[in-house]
């Protein structure tokens, strides 16, 4: 007995559901992904950095298989493909389309290195969001309150008497 097709309906929404699946954040996919492609292109990837339509590409097979074995679905690159071309992204910015992670500096993680422009930098601090600064380490006021010496001053030679250690002599 052949089990039924499913309907469109559920096509739409497995294919939705596949574009909003956070790839980048999953780290069982990521680990296999590391082993196909290597660590460059997965932190490529796991930034959100700058993605060649070949990479792309690339990264479809990968990720329909591993969104079939955790969902018990059967899509196909071809189907998610088209559905792609068919159904662009509501926004027209770069990078925002679900699934993969923004390009914006603002959903940038505090702790990733990057510069920070002029303005940025300005209303994180007038907004009181210094933790947001990478690179930012707390101060502290003071120091360490002060010890008293340990060690004895020594004297200089004019103020040696005898029985004192003696001064080493130049080999």
């Amino acid at each position: 007995m052949a089990t039924p097709s499913p309907s469109p309906q559920d096509t739409e929404s497995l294919l939705k559901d596949f574009l909003a699946f956070p790839f980048h954040e999953d780290k069982a996919f990521l680990e296999g992904l590391q082993l196909l492609l290597g660590q460059p292109v997965v932190e490529t990837f796991q930034r959100g950095g700058p993605i060649t339509p070949e990479l792309e590409q690339a990264l479809l097979g990968p990720k329909v298989f591993y969104y079939n074995r955790q969902r018990g679905a059967s899509l196909t690159p071809e189907l998610v493909e088209e559905y792609t071309r068919t159904h662009p992204p509501a926004t027209t910015q770069p990078g925002s389309a679900p699934g993969t992670p923004p390009f914006t500096s603002i959903s940038k993680t505090p702790d990733e290195d990057r510069q920070l422009s002029l303005a940025e930098l300005t209303r994180l601090i007038e907004t009181g969001q210094t933790h947001l600064i990478p690179h930012n380490y707390t101060i502290p006021d003071g120091t360490q309150a002060p010890e008293p010496s340990k060690i004895p001053i020594k004297k200089k030679p004019w103020e040696r008497t005898d029985q004192e250690e003696p001064l080493p002599h130049p080999v």
